[in-house]
Order: structure tokens, then sequence, then C-alpha cells
């Protein structure tokens, strides 16, 4: 199976790509890392020393500064 053909791979694996370069705060990085354990049981190489503390909040800390509500 292709990932790229999966739902949500055009965030989930730049996410992936930027956990390995150390980048741990992109929209991509944050969503590997709060579906981090399901990615893993798939089979997913994620880097969990990367993984930012409490991403659900860090996300939407990150969409309230692009988008005005």
């Amino acid at each position: 199976m292709d990932l790229k053909e999966l739902p949500g791979a055009e965030l989930i694996l730049p996410g992936i790509k930027d956990l390995h370069n150390g980048k741990t705060d992109t929209v991509g990085a944050l969503l590997v890392a709060i579906a981090s354990i399901r990615l893993t049981k798939a089979g997913l190489d994620i880097p969990r020393s990367h993984l930012m503390p409490e991403p659900e909040l860090r996300l939407c800390s990150s969409a309230s500064r692009l988008y005005t509500w």
C-alpha cells in the first residue's frame, strides 16, 4: 500500500519528516504527535523523543495565531 494514498497523508507524512529533522512545532509534527500511538501501531517510525507535550493545545495555539475567529 502506498502511504501517499491514505487520508491525511499530505499532513502526516511531512509531519513525520519534520520530526525526524528535529522540527517539533509544525502543524504536521503536532498532528503526528496527537496520533503517535496509532501511527506507531500501524508500523510507522515515529521519533518519540521529539514529540511535544500537549500537542492538542499547541496545535490550537498555532491555529489561533494563523486565523482570526
